[in-house]
């Protein structure tokens, strides 16, 4: 069995697929986005479902427009899961003397939050609250308590 560091180092990889399923996959079953529902303000992966159903459709200057970041992250994605496959194997292999990369998985994770949050805060500045996909939303949960609050307030 694996002990209790190398669970949590081996849990390190979850974390930005986490981000990414947790961003992404309510906006393929729901007709908006979950945090843009809540919130009214877009999420720093705002798009890239959006992005992702215009590569399928072949379409990748739509793709660009929803997030740009779809270009990085299509390849990012399989090279992660052959990487962890090889990890793997090599783990299977020779389990006395394999050692987590955590080291490098942790930069990895770093770097890839960076460019996130690096794009995210040009494209805030470019493009939000008028332009798709970071546009802003009226009808959204926390904005609407904050306006019925502040109304009862001013009476």
């Amino acid at each position: 069995m694996f002990s209790m560091e190398e669970k949590r180092q081996r849990s390190y990889w979850l974390i930005p697929i986490a981000v990414f399923l947790l961003g992404s996959v309510p906006g393929l079953f729901l007709a908006d986005c979950f945090w843009r529902d809540i919130f009214g303000f877009p999420c720093p992966t705002c798009g890239m479902t959006r992005a992702f159903q215009g590569l399928i459709r072949g379409d990748a200057a739509r793709a660009w427009q929803m997030h740009p970041l779809i270009f990085i992250f299509i390849p990012l994605a399989i090279a992660s899961v052959i990487w962890a496959v090889f990890l793997f194997l090599k783990r299977r292999r020779d389990p006395e003397h394999f050692v987590w990369p955590t080291k490098h998985l942790r930069l990895a994770g770093l770097a890839v939050v960076s460019l996130v949050f690096a794009v995210y805060i040009v494209r805030m500045i470019w493009l939000f609250p008028t332009k798709e996909p970071l546009s802003w939303n009226d009808r959204a949960i926390i904005p609407l308590i904050v306006q019925t609050i502040l109304a009862f307030f001013r009476r």
